[in-house]
């Protein structure tokens, strides 16, 4: 009898450590873009958003406000004991996490900031945004029993509205008032399984509410990073090409934006002239600086500027020459397509923001 309890307590252990898995699911409009999902795409049909060629050229980040809110609609006994603490501790989360986006200057307006303030474009702290974003999360658990354990599912859902601020009252564009681009949604699920114990029926181990907590952060990020990839679908981000290179019959551009301005690896990037017309994609390789990006280019959308920038790459002193000349016609500049999509690391490691 007891060589079969030691066995039956083993088995529950060993369920309670498999319990610590994680199941991923999303439900998004999010688009990842990576090379594959552009090899075959027509070349009139390759574009990356409204593309501001003026902003562009400023060489300036986009300023970004968003208005954060937060919600816990779990109910019964999934609801949290401490429901206002970790809204709270979520919404710290959260902020953080936006506050780290490279690629534009982001910032979360005050909790008192109103709707009617986003749409009147209002002035924050006399901050000129280019965009505004009215953001509500929402988190929601669900607990069904089983035999042997329980099981815990994590909802974080993220709607979203993106408000162009671009006006000519804040000198940033030419609207009259703000006006709404669209509104979003993306959606992430995750589950915990609770082993329970055969001779007590009770929980095994371990903390309910920081389980809860370690679940909603993988949902909450995993969430976060499908809305950044919807933004940057939405929103371009890149550089002013500074050098071009030729090696083993490949053109290399260095992007004046890297790590530090949210070019990441692996992201693919359009290359374009002063006015905007398309010349290649690139996939940027990373660089030694943090400020920079190597641009791989594999795909020519310009046969006549695809002969210019080769032979223009395969002269080192043209090469050196070529930007240093003030006429504006050989200015070269590379915005994101898109995100490229995320490996599972970086969907489900949780890393520290405080």
């Amino acid at each position: 009898m007891e060589k079969i309890f030691h066995k039956c307590l083993a088995l529950s252990l060993m369920l309670l450590l498999c319990g610590c898995a994680t199941k991923y699911e999303t439900d998004t409009l999010t688009v990842f873009v990576d090379k594959a999902s552009l090899e075959d795409t027509p070349a009139e049909e390759i574009t990356s958003g409204s593309i501001d060629m003026k902003q562009m050229k400023s060489d300036k980040k986009l300023n970004i406000g968003i208005r954060l809110s937060f919600q816990d609609e779990s109910q019964g006994r999934a609801k949290l004991p401490n429901q206002d603490q970790f809204v709270n501790d979520a919404y710290k989360y959260a902020q953080n996490y936006l506050g780290r986006v490279k690629a534009y200057r982001v910032v979360v307006l005050p909790p008192e900031t109103n709707e009617n303030d986003l749409k009147t474009g209002k002035d924050f702290d006399g901050v000129k945004y280019h965009f505004l974003i009215d953001m509500h999360i929402t988190l929601n658990s669900e607990i069904e029993q089983r035999f042997d354990y329980d099981e815990a599912m994590y909802k974080t859902s993220i709607e979203w509205k993106l408000i162009d601020n671009r006006t000519r009252s804040n000198g940033l564009g030419d609207n009259e008032a703000p006006f709404i681009k669209e509104s979003l949604t993306c959606k992430n699920v995750t589950s915990r399984k609770i082993a329970i114990s055969h001779m007590a029926r009770r929980r095994m181990a371990g903390s309910e509410v920081k389980n809860a907590m370690n679940a909603y952060k993988v949902t909450l990020e995993n969430a976060l990073i499908e809305f950044r990839a919807q933004l940057a679908n939405r929103i371009p981000f890149g550089g002013k090409i500074t050098r071009m290179r030729e090696r083993d019959g490949n053109v290399l551009f260095t992007l004046k934006a890297g790590e530090k301005d949210g070019v990441t690896k692996r992201m693919q990037m359009l290359v374009m002239n002063a006015d905007g017309d398309h010349v290649a994609i690139a996939t940027a390789t990373g660089a030694a600086k943090e400020t920079e990006s190597t641009l791989r280019v594999w795909r020519w959308l310009s046969p006549s500027l695809e002969d210019t920038i080769k032979e223009i790459a395969g002269n080192k002193k043209k090469a050196a020459a070529y930007f240093d000349d003030e006429d504006e016609d050989n200015s070269l500049y590379a915005i994101c397509l898109g995100m490229p999509t995320p490996s599972k690391d970086e969907r489900t490691q949780i890393r520290d923001f405080e």
